[in-house]
């Protein structure tokens, strides 16, 4: 993925959020949830395509015992980047 991408109301940065948490031993399926009610409140368009869905969460898990794992957990991410004018200086609208 491109760092960032550019179109007529901007721009996106594109970025990998990993996350690691090691010796994690709560319910998987808990903690995924939050993180796709997350990414689709701040992250919609990540789940519009098949393609974009397919690679916005990746996981690796190394296991531990039978209850406890370490996790790492990868986003895909986008921030859009509006350039404006104020006070007649550049500025960046997030």
């Amino acid at each position: 993925m491109e760092p960032f991408s550019v179109d007529n109301s901007g721009f996106q940065y594109h970025f990998t959020l990993t996350i690691n948490l090691p010796s994690y031993c709560y319910p998987f399926n808990d903690l995924i949830a939050h993180i796709i009610s997350w990414i689709q409140n701040n992250q919609s368009g990540a789940l519009i395509r098949s393609q974009n869905r397919q690679q916005a969460i990746r996981f690796n898990v190394n296991y531990i015992t039978d209850n406890q794992c370490d996790l790492i957990i990868e986003l895909r991410l986008s921030e859009r980047i509006k350039p404006t004018q104020k006070q007649e200086k550049p500025n960046l609208t997030y």
